[in-house]
C-alpha cells in the first residue's frame, strides 16, 4: 500500500488528473454496464416468455376440437404449424388420458427434448399431470421453465374447467442465449467506448488545470535556479488556481522589495562597517584611557594616600606604647580607634589597588613553592585575636596535604584571611569557626560543588588536572541566600545592604579572593543556607 500511494505521489500532475478521471468513469461504468447487461437479460427472458406464452396459448385453443374428436391427422397439422417457428424444436400433445395423442419433432429423433427417455419407457403422461405440479418430471409445470439447454412450456387444455389434455413444447435457448451474448458485447462495446471517450477527454481538458499548475511550477524551477525575482505569472483566471497565482505573484513582489532592499544595504554595508568600526576604535581608544587614567589616579592616590596613613599608624602606634610619656585610658581609646580606622582604609586602599591591577591585566603572581600547612597556621594567628575577643572558637582539620605546593604564598594568605575575617565578621559572639585542609580529586568536587558553580567547574575539568589542594573556611553566621551565591563574588557587591551598615566592609574582598584563586588556575565558591551558616572552598590545582 505504501508502494502504491509514493507511485501516486510521484506521477506528474497531468498524470495524475488523467488517472482521476479515468478511474472514477471505469468505477461509474463497472457499476453502469453490469445493471445494463442484467437489464438486457431480464427483457429478452420477459420477451421469450411472452412469445412462448402466446404460442402456447393458440395452439391450445386451436387443439381443443382435435381432442373433443379424436381427430389426430388435425392435431399433426395444427402441430406442424410450428415448423414456422425456428427456435421450437418438438410439441407434444396429450389426450384426457394422458396418453400421446399428437406430435412434432424438428429433427425426428428427438434429441436434446426432455422427453427422449420419457418416450423410451412409455407414450402417456404420469397418472398425476392433472395435479398442479407432476413431482415424477421436474419439467411438467405449468407455464414456461427454463431448462439446463432448452425453454419448457407445459399447459393443461381446458374445457369448461375440465382438463381434456395438455401441451408440451420444447424451445431452444441458443437464441435467448444469442441474445444475452449480444447484450454483453454491446455492453462491453460501451464500455470500451465510454472509457476512450473519457480518456480523450481527460486527454483534452486536463490542460485546464495543468497548464496553469505547469506554468507556475516552471516559473518557480527559474525564479529557483536564476534567482531573478522580476518575472511574474500571467493571471487570468478567478477560480483558485487564479487566487494561487496572484498570491505568489504578490510573494515575488515582497521578495523582490527585500532582495532591492538587501542590495542597497550590500552596497553600502563596508561604508557602514567602517564607520561602526571607527566608532569602536574611538570607544576602544577612550576605554583605554580611562583605563589608564584610573590606575595611574589609583597609583597615585595609594602614593599620596599610604604615606600618609603610614605616618597616622606609625605616631599613634608610638603614643600608644608611651613612647613620648603616660597617656589616659580615654587619650588610649581615641588613640586605638585612630590606629584602627587608619589600617582599616590602608586594607581598603591596598583591595582596590590590588582590583585595579587584575582589572588592568598588570597583576602577577610570585610563584615560590610553600608549606600549606605553615600558610594556614600564620593565618590563624592573624585572626585568633579577633575571634578570641568575641568568644569564637576556631577549629583547624589537617588532612593528608604535600609538603610543599607551587603558589604566591602572600596572595594566598590575603585570600585566607579574607575569608576568615568575613568569618570571624559574621559569627556571633559564642559561635565557632573552622577551617580545613585536604588533597581532593575532581571527581570529589564535582560531587560537593554547588550548581551555580558548575559553568565555572567545566572550564577547569578542561584544563586535565587530576589533584587539588582545597581549603574550606565554614562559620555558623547568618547564612547566604541561594540568588546572592554569584553576586557577592563581584566586586563591591554583597548579600544585602543592611550588611554593610550592620557588619561594615566595601564587598571587595570576596571579589579579590575569587581573582587571586582563578589567577592560581583554581575555583572558589559557596555553600550555604540561610540562617544555618556558610562554607566558603576554594580549590587550586595541584602540579
Amino acid at each position: 500500500m505504501e508502494i502504491l500511494k509514493q507511485w501516486l505521489n510521484d506521477l506528474r500532475f497531468r498524470t495524475k488528473i488523467v488517472l482521476i478521471v479515468m478511474v472514477t468513469s471505469i468505477s461509474v461504468l463497472a457499476v453502469t454496464i453490469p445493471l445494463f447487461v442484467a437489464n438486457e437479460i431480464v427483457g429478452v427472458r420477459s420477451q421469450v416468455v411472452n412469445a412462448l406464452t402466446s404460442v402456447a396459448e393458440i395452439i391450445s385453443e386451436n387443439s381443443k376440437a382435435a381432442l373433443l374428436f379424436e381427430d389426430k391427422d388435425e392435431a399433426e397439422a395444427i402441430l406442424r404449424s410450428l415448423k414456422g417457428e425456428p427456435h421450437i424444436i418438438a410439441a407434444y400433445l396429450y389426450d384426457r388420458n394422458g396418453l400421446l395423442f399428437a406430435s412434432f419433432l424438428k429433427d425426428r429423433t428427438g434429441r436434446g427434448t426432455p422427453f427422449n427417455k420419457y418416450r423410451g419407457r412409455r407414450e402417456q403422461l404420469p397418472s398425476s399431470w392433472k395435479d398442479s405440479v407432476i413431482s415424477e418430471y421436474s419439467n411438467m409445470r405449468e407455464g414456461v421453465n427454463m431448462e439446463g439447454d432448452h425453454i419448457d412450456v407445459f399447459r393443461r387444455i381446458y374445457l369448461d374447467e375440465t382438463p381434456i389434455g395438455a401441451l408440451y413444447i420444447a424451445y431452444s435457448r441458443e437464441a435467448f442465449t444469442e441474445k444475452i451474448r449480444r447484450g454483453l458485447m454491446i455492453g462491453g462495446l460501451i464500455f470500451l467506448a465510454s472509457a476512450a471517450m473519457a480518456f480523450l477527454i481527460s486527454r483534452r481538458l486536463h490542460t485546464v488545470i495543468t497548464k496553469p499548475v505547469e506554468k507556475l511550477t516552471d516559473t518557480m524551477r527559474h525564479i529557483s535556479e536564476k534567482k531573478d525575482f522580476k518575472e511574474r505569472v500571467e493571471a487570468d483566471r478567478r477560480d483558485e488556481l487564479g487566487l494561487l497565482i496572484s498570491s505568489f505573484n504578490e510573494m515575488l513582489d515582497q521578495l523582490k522589495a527585500r532582495d532591492d532592499e538587501l542590495t542597497r544595504y550590500k552596497e553600502h554595508l563596508e561604508e557602514l562597517v567602517e564607520e561602526k568600526t571607527a566608532e569602536l576604535r574611538e570607544a576602544t581608544r577612550r576605554a583605554e584611557a580611562a583605563s589608564s587614567a584610573k590606575s595611574a589616579f589609583l597609583a597615585s592616590m595609594s602614593h599620596e594616600l599610604r604615606t600618609p596613613l603610614n605616618a597616622i599608624i606609625g605616631f599613634s602606634e608610638v603614643i600608644l606604647d608611651r613612647h613620648f610619656g603616660e597617656i589616659n585610658s580615654r587619650q588610649e581609646e581615641y588613640l586605638n580607634d585612630i590606629l584602627n580606622s587608619a589600617r582599616h582604609l590602608l586594607s581598603l586602599l591596598n583591595d582596590i589597588l590590588d582590583i585595579s591591577k587584575i582589572e588592568a591585566g598588570k597583576m602577577t603572581l610570585n610563584y615560590t613553592y610553600a608549606d600549606p600547612l605553615t600558610l594556614i597556621d600564620r593565618t590563624m594567628t592573624m585572626v585568633k585575636e579577633r575571634a578570641h575577643r568575641k568568644n569564637i572558637s576556631v577549629s583547624v582539620r589537617k588532612g593528608e596535604v604535600p609538603d610543599s605546593v607551587k603558589l604566591d604564598d602572600r596572595k594566598i594568605m590575603q585570600v585566607l584571611f579574607n575569608l576568615l575575617t568575613n568569618a570571624t565578621k559574621f559569627t556571633p559572639p559564642g559561635g565557632e569557626i573552622g577551617i580545613s585542609i585536604d588533597t581532593v580529586r575532581m571527581d570529589e568536587i564535582t560531587e560537593i560543588i554547588t550548581d551555580e558553580f558548575r559553568e565555572d567547574l567545566e572550564g577547569l575539568q578542561s584544563k586535565g588536572w587530576d589533584h587539588y589542594l582545597m581549603i574550606s573556611v565554614s562559620d555558623n553566621g547568618p547564612g547566604v541566600s541561594r540568588d546572592a551565591f554569584k553576586r557577592i563574588f563581584e566586586p563591591f557587591q554583597q548579600e544585602d545592604p543592611s550588611v554593610a551598615r550592620r557588619y561594615g566592609g566595601t564587598g571587595l574582598g570576596l571579589s579579590l579572593s575569587k581573582e587571586i584563586v582563578e589567577l592560581h588556575n583554581g575555583l572558589i565558591w559557596v555553600e550555604s543556607r540561610k540562617g544555618e551558616g556558610s562554607v566558603f572552598r576554594l580549590v587550586i590545582p595541584l602540579g
